[in-house]
């Protein structure tokens, strides 16, 4: 596995806080979200370390692009935190406060899961969330396709042909 700081130096880009009193909000920021206690201390706490941490948060969270519903035309943005991924290889959304540091516009959809209801290209999109310090990592984006693609392999298994409890394949 490669460090937190490795998949950072490595992505496009990106933003990097250097000041050390923004990134130790960050890290008590992730820390308290990893713990699921962010929202359980003071909302005057948060907004400081929010505001202290700024662009560091950012360089703790990776973001990939999801665009594999053909009901919708916008595509869904998947955060995560750093750490997780380059530790342990895991994708985790929680609550996080990432609405300050997001591009105008963004709707949290689910936790960790976000969308922008404009037309603007995907790629333009990521460039403005690389610019604002989120990491980008080719092994995270192929991850996120592939748990989407092994979903609908799934679905489509149980919906095909060869169910057992659906001989005759998914209705018309």
């Amino acid at each position: 596995m490669r460090s937190s700081k490795d998949v950072v130096a490595a992505s496009p880009l990106s933003r990097v806080e250097r000041d050390g009193m923004a990134n130790d909000a960050a890290d008590e920021i992730v820390e308290l979200v990893r713990r699921m206690d962010f929202r359980m201390i003071a909302e005057k706490q948060q907004a400081f370390l929010t505001r202290t941490a700024g662009v560091a948060l950012a360089n703790r969270f990776m973001f990939a692009c999801l665009d594999d519903d053909p009901d919708t035309e916008s595509a869904v943005w998947v955060f995560s935190p750093v750490d997780l991924w380059a530790e342990k290889a895991q994708i985790f959304t929680l609550p996080v406060p990432l609405e300050g540091l997001l591009p105008e516009g963004a709707l949290e959809i689910y936790e960790g899961v976000w969308m922008w209801p404009d037309n603007k290209r995907k790629a333009d999109r990521a460039a403005l969330l690389m610019a604002e310090g989120f990491i980008w990592d080719e092994a995270f984006q192929m991850r996120v396709d592939s748990t989407q693609t092994g979903m609908m392999a799934g679905v489509r298994r149980m919906t095909g042909p060869h169910n057992p409890q659906n001989p005759k394949g998914p209705a018309p």
